[in-house]
């Protein structure tokens, strides 16, 4: 996220409109983030054919990932994703609220193994039994596919 820019407004790096991280997992980081990535997601999703990168992808389904406490609103959530056969990036956004009952808007950023929606259920079945998408299995992928991209880190 730190190199791939939202190709919707000034060319951002997505990571940019991230102001706290509150949970980092194997597969995914649930944040909450700058209002103006929802218009920014929203004006992708609306515009695909202006947005060769991109495909819809189903909110709903990440619904679960958000902590209970900050009520998210579920009717309100929306998400996209990559179109990449392997290592795909998804970004599901949901409004919510904070401890003091303030709006705020959450991130669901997370990367699949596989892009293809059959190679992709199998995936989801998989990780039921071995925790999620490993990050060293995205590592590969992404160098595979983008071996001279930056990735924002390094192996040591």
């Amino acid at each position: 996220m730190t190199e791939t820019l939202d190709p919707s407004g000034v060319g951002e790096p997505w990571f940019s409109f991230v102001k706290e991280v509150l949970e980092i997992g194997r597969e995914r980081f649930i944040a909450v983030v700058r209002p103006e990535m929802e218009t920014s997601i929203r004006k992708i999703k609306a515009n695909l054919d202006n947005y060769p990168l991109y495909k819809p992808s189903n909110a709903q389904n990440h619904h679960r990932n958000f902590p209970a406490e900050y009520n998210v609103v579920r009717s309100r959530m929306v998400s996209l994703k990559t179109k990449e056969d392997k290592g795909n990036l998804q970004l599901t956004l949901a409004p919510g609220k904070d401890a003091n009952g303030a709006d705020i808007l959450l991130l669901d950023a997370d990367i699949d193994e596989n892009g293809k929606l059959m190679h992709h259920i199998a995936d989801l079945l998989k990780h039921k039994f071995n925790g999620g998408t490993h990050p060293f299995d995205i590592h590969e992928y992404l160098a595979m596919v983008s071996p001279n991209r930056p990735l924002g880190y390094a192996l040591a």
